[in-house]
C-alpha cells in the first residue's frame, strides 16, 4: 500500500494535481487501526482530467439516490485508486454541496516516508454520512483511536447545507 501511495503522490505531483487523501488510508495514517484495501483521493475540480490521466483512467459523473460526483478508478502497484471530485450528498432532510476549498483549508498534513501527504478533514466523511442519513457509515467513522471531530468544521459545512425539499 505504501508503494502505491508514494507512486500516486509522484504521478499526481508530476501532473500538477491538487489532491487530498481520504477514506481508510487517511484514517490509517492518522492512527486508526483500520487497514485499507484501496486508496481514495479527492482532487480539485479543475484538476480532475489530469488526475484521471495520471492513474490511467477516464472519469465520468456518477449519481445515485444520495450522492453525485465525478469519479475515476485505476490501479497503481496493484492497488485500486479511486478518485473523485465535486461530491455532493442529498439526504432525507438536507443537501450538502461539494466544497473543495473548505476541505483544502482544513486538510491535515501527514508525514509519509519523508513526504507530506495532505489528508482531507476526517469530519467531511462524518458530515456526508450525517446529511445522507447513513448512520452505519457515521458509526463506522467514529473511531476511538482518532482525534475528536472539530465542531467548527461541522458548523461550517452544515451552514452550507440546504433543505432537500428545495434542492
Amino acid at each position: 500500500m505504501l508503494a502505491a501511495l508514494l507512486a500516486l503522490d509522484a504521478r499526481l505531483a508530476g501532473a500538477d494535481v491538487d489532491w487530498l487523501l481520504v477514506g481508510g488510508a487517511a484514517r490509517a495514517l492518522a492512527g486508526s487501526a483500520h487497514r485499507p484495501g484501496d486508496l481514495d483521493v479527492e482532487v480539485a475540480p479543475d484538476d480532475r482530467e489530469r488526475a484521471a490521466a495520471a492513474i490511467g483512467a477516464v472519469g465520468a459523473v456518477r449519481r445515485d439516490a444520495r450522492v453525485r460526483s465525478w469519479y475515476a478508478a485505476g490501479r497503481i502497484a496493484g492497488v485500486t485508486i479511486e478518485l473523485c471530485t465535486d461530491l455532493s450528498v442529498t439526504g432525507p432532510e438536507l443537501s450538502l454541496p461539494a466544497d473543495w476549498e473548505i476541505q483544502r483549508r482544513w486538510a491535515a498534513p501527514l508525514a509519509v516516508a519523508g513526504r507530506t501527504i495532505a489528508a482531507a478533514p476526517p469530519e467531511e466523511l462524518l458530515v456526508r454520512a450525517l446529511v445522507g442519513g447513513n448512520l452505519t457509515g457515521l458509526r463506522r467513522r467514529l473511531e476511538p483511536d482518532l482525534p475528536a471531530p472539530r465542531a467548527a468544521y461541522f458548523a461550517a459545512r452544515l451552514a452550507a447545507a440546504t433543505s432537500s425539499a428545495s434542492a
